[in-house]
């Protein structure tokens, strides 16, 4: 199919009020068509990547294609109707979470927390504790800080506690370490680096 012919599909296209149509093609480059034509036409249009893991394959290897999945996924099932999901077939192969696993929760300036409670949170949803957060996925927790990196997000967030009332929350850089940036909230979906298999499509 050519680009043209996508652009032709996608503007002709009529998509019920409450319908979400699933696109599949070929491979990331097509999917890439459909995506780029799809917004030009300002539709609400969201691309799953290629994922080509392998049975038996290290995941972690494949983490970047992991977030910026379930980063799709994420976005795509809290947008509002008619929206549009593309995907190459292979991605398709796999089972995928499904959308009442994809919940959010915020964390904003002033709030108090409970800090077990966040822990148990961030832990069932698949955040791996560090000593230092360098990664999408990871979270640490050192005395009133915590620094959190949300696989949606480009760059980590560290927040200071007051006692248990958020004081601040800022972006930081992992190179550095160095925050700057403040912000009043933020909000946090699931890392999916753990899941079971009640939390898949099949």
């Amino acid at each position: 199919m050519t680009q043209s012919d996508i652009f032709e599909y996608l503007k002709l296209g009529t998509f019920e009020k409450n319908s979400s149509p699933l696109l599949v093609c070929r491979n990331d480059k097509e999917a890439t068509i459909i995506e780029h034509s799809g917004k030009f036409l300002k539709q609400n249009i969201f691309k799953l990547p290629d994922f080509r893991a392998e049975f038996g394959d290290d995941l972690r290897s494949f983490s970047d294609e992991l977030f910026e999945l379930f980063s799709s996924l994420f976005n795509y099932y809290n947008a509002p109707s008619p929206k549009i999901l593309v995907s190459p077939i292979r991605t398709l192969l796999f089972n995928l979470p499904i959308s009442r696993f994809f919940s959010s929760f915020e964390l904003e300036y002033a709030q108090n927390i409970d800090l077990e409670a966040l822990k148990n949170r961030l832990y069932h949803w698949g955040y791996h504790f560090v000593d230092i957060v360098t990664q999408k996925g990871e979270v640490s927790f050192r005395g009133d800080i915590i620094d959190i990196f949300v696989i949606n997000q480009s760059r980590p967030y560290r927040i200071s506690l007051f006692d248990k009332d958020i004081e601040s929350i800022r972006h930081f850089e992992v190179e550095t370490q160095m925050s700057h940036t403040e912000v009043d909230k933020i909000e946090v979906i699931s890392s999916f680096l753990s899941f079971s298999k009640s939390s898949m499509n099949k």
